[in-house]
């Protein structure tokens, strides 16, 4: 299985800079786009289409914000948008789409999300397949969030 996860800030942009170009000759069973900030009835005009793959949106409520993606070669048995906490799940940042026995769930998490997501995700049974790509924030205490001369002294 071949699995290709991009955070691509801004779907439509890395469409006109040649990124699905690209993705088309990689030949993925999976491709997971983070941070799409547009929402799938916005992308008709856009070099998004990935002939061949099934695509699966979950977009933000606010446009121009957030949004994962998924594609992929096989029809999905089930797609799940957002993971049961409404204060995220307005902001497209969980996706989750079975195929065979096969979960892929491409994820957005900013540091809040992420504690959120361990506790209330969908478990997946024991005889599945889970592939989690995302972009995960990796801060953690405001010590870390400083510039680099504030971190030397810690």
């Amino acid at each position: 299985m071949r699995v290709i996860t991009v955070n691509v800030c801004g779907i439509r942009s890395a469409a006109s800079k040649g990124l699905f170009r690209w993705l088309r000759r990689q030949k993925a069973d999976f491709i997971c786009l983070q941070e799409t900030k547009s929402q799938e009835h916005q992308l008709d005009e856009h070099d998004v289409r990935m002939p061949g793959y099934h695509s699966y949106f979950s977009d933000a409520e606010r446009p121009g914000y957030a949004g994962v993606a998924l594609y992929t070669r096989h029809q999905a048995d089930r797609v799940l948008r957002g993971f049961g906490v409404d204060e995220f799940d307005r902001e497209g940042r969980y996706l989750e789409v079975q195929v065979g026995k096969q979960y892929v769930q491409p994820l957005a998490a900013a540091r809040q999300v992420e504690a959120q997501f361990a506790d209330t995700a969908p478990r997946v049974e024991n005889q599945l397949t889970a592939v989690i790509p995302g972009d995960l924030d990796a801060r953690g205490v405001a010590a870390e969030r400083r510039g680099p001369r504030a971190r030397r002294r810690n």
